[in-house]
């Protein structure tokens, strides 16, 4: 689940989750914030020291690695190359029976990790820092995502984004252009459906 940061996430709202305190107090030690010694820092100190907390934490929750990762690129590739051959229903069917909302067990995709493999693919392409992916294809899909995409930002505003439309929303959004995506590129190259996924999805 992402964490909630920027100006509105303060220290109170974190001491109200005691599990979610549990997790975060090592990492704030780790930006030598000492929280089991009973004296908190001034919120000068604290503050900052929380947002970098925050903002590794979700980017952790978001970027899968190891098995998790290789499940995620499988599941996002037959995903998108459903999309990009008009079979939505399937796609979304297969989406939900193998993506888990959260898992303790690194080797299963979830909805954290498929948004944020998907939303920094589309940075990527849609801001032009990849190469391999032909010019135009922003020009068909037209939402949040994709004018944060455009700007490579979609990924960093996860949080904001969640926020607004809750998580599930969200993936199924990212997907979706991440389908349109692939649905434009298809149109501007000569590849075939199978390396247009494999191109856009890794």
């Amino acid at each position: 689940m992402a964490t909630r940061s920027g100006p509105g996430a303060s220290f109170g709202d974190f001491r109200r989750d005691r599990d979610l305190m549990n997790e975060l107090e090592p990492l704030l030690a780790d930006e030598g914030v000492d929280l089991t010694s009973g004296v908190l820092p001034d919120s000068a100190t604290l503050q900052p020291a929380l947002e970098r907390v925050v903002a590794r934490r979700n980017l952790e929750t978001f970027t899968p690695v190891g098995d998790a990762r290789d499940a995620t690129i499988l599941i996002l590739r037959m995903t998108v190359g459903l999309l990009l051959r008009g079979d939505v229903l399937r796609a979304f069917m297969e989406l939900d029976e193998l993506v888990d909302a959260e898992s303790t067990d690194s080797s299963r995709a979830t909805v954290a990790g498929t948004t944020g493999v998907a939303l920094g693919r589309l940075d990527e392409v849609l801001s032009g820092r990849d190469g391999t992916a032909p010019a135009g294809p922003a020009e068909h899909a037209g939402t949040a995502i994709l004018r944060l995409a455009k700007k490579g930002r979609a990924f960093s505003a996860l949080p904001t984004l969640i926020g607004s439309h809750g998580g599930l929303a969200v993936q199924r959004a990212a997907l979706i252009t991440l389908g349109a995506a692939a649905v434009a590129w298809y149109d501007l190259t000569d590849l075939g459906p199978d390396v247009v996924v494999e191109s856009l999805v890794r």
